[in-house]
């Protein structure tokens, strides 16, 4: 559905769409053993019996879960095998209860890392894919929800059911989709483009932005977005870092990816683990709020910083939620980037800085 979105960077037209992971990141089939064991650290059974009664499972099934726990080395915790007849039978609820638990743990990697899709249904996720209507159907009783995404974590009990390879990869591929958005940046009939050339041209790219003024103003939708980005942005944008990124496409990260917005080339040194708080404490100053394109907003957990993104325009950010080549820049609103994190975190609080002298 498109939204509309008018403020001093003219008028902007959002819609919602779907990025497909490239092939290249799919050639293998998913190692399906870490999904079929679920992992908990307490010392007893009676804690964790008590995980299950709270996720709403019945005293029989609850039975039959710790019938098949054991002990890890040293006490550590325990861990068990469930049948795959319970997994499939958790309704929603219980399964997005019992989930919450065992995602604090990177070991229970279903729950830690599901797969997950910011949207209402399952065939909005899947929309325009091959993926057959026998295979979804597998999937969509498995789906559960929270912070507003759709979550799966259970692929061993769909793609065993698929003898085809192929088949089974691009079901990967499918549930590894990104949602983003699509903008277009216009001016209404006899609106002044001064506005916008002042928005769109900030950290000197007015003599970058003014040719474009006259395509914003054509009918029906202007001019996409991506045309007014700066170019470390604008080659980004949509697409997934390649490994024949200088040094590899390890250290492009969130905060690299923010830090660098303005930057051409990228400066590698900045975003390292070591340089991040020196470069935010002697480039940026901290805001109150984020206004003007290219604002930098910090996520925190507690006093650690998880993430980072730029400001675009209304409720939009330019963002690259994780490292390496799975993660591709996308634009996302920001409550949506906010509900991803909370989905790794529990909460998030978000600060605004800004680089000196845009």
């Amino acid at each position: 559905m498109e939204q509309v979105l008018s403020g001093p960077w003219g008028n902007i037209s959002v819609v919602p769409i779907v990025l497909d992971c490239p092939s290249a990141q799919h050639l293998n089939d998913l190692d399906l053993t870490p999904y079929r064991q679920w992992i908990f650290r307490e010392e007893n059974l009676d804690a964790i019996r008590q995980h299950f009664v709270k996720a709403d499972l019945s005293p029989a099934v609850c039975d039959q879960l710790l019938k098949t726990g054991t002990p890890l080395p040293g006490g550590k915790g325990f861990v068990f095998h469930p049948p795959d007849a319970i997994v499939r039978d958790l309704s929603p609820g219980p399964r997005a209860s019992l989930y919450a638990v065992l995602s604090r743990l990177p070991a229970n990697i279903g729950q830690n890392i599901p797969f997950c899709f910011r949207g209402s249904s399952l065939q909005e996720w899947f929309v325009g894919n091959s993926v057959p209507p026998a295979t979804i159907s597998l999937i969509e009783p498995l789906l559960y929800k929270r912070a507003g995404y759709l979550l799966f974590s259970d692929p061993q009990l769909v793609l065993p059911a698929i003898p085809e390879r192929y088949k089974r990869l691009a079901v990967i591929r499918a549930l590894r989709r990104m949602s983003t958005l699509r903008m277009r940046v216009f001016l209404k009939p006899d609106e002044s483009p001064d506005s916008a050339l002042a928005y769109w041209g900030q950290a000197n790219r007015y003599t970058a932005v003014e040719p474009l003024l006259p395509a914003l103003a054509m009918p029906p939708d202007g001019l996409s977005v991506t045309s007014l980005l700066p170019p470390f942005a604008r080659s980004r944008l949509y697409t997934y870092p390649s490994e024949k990124e200088p040094g590899g496409a390890a250290h492009c990260n969130c905060h690299w990816t923010s830090l660098n917005f303005f930057n051409d080339p990228p400066d590698d040194a900045i975003a390292t683990d070591a340089n991040i708080a020196k470069t935010l404490a002697t480039l940026y100053e901290p805001l109150t709020s984020s206004t003007r394109l290219g604002d930098i907003i910090l996520f925190f957990d507690g006093n650690n910083l998880v993430h980072s993104c730029v400001y675009i325009a209304g409720d939009i950010v330019f963002t690259k939620n994780g490292a390496g080549t799975i993660a591709p820049y996308l634009l996302q609103h920001l409550q949506d980037v906010e509900a991803g994190y909370r989905l790794m975190y529990g909460s998030v609080k978000l600060g605004f800085c800004r680089r000196k002298g845009t």
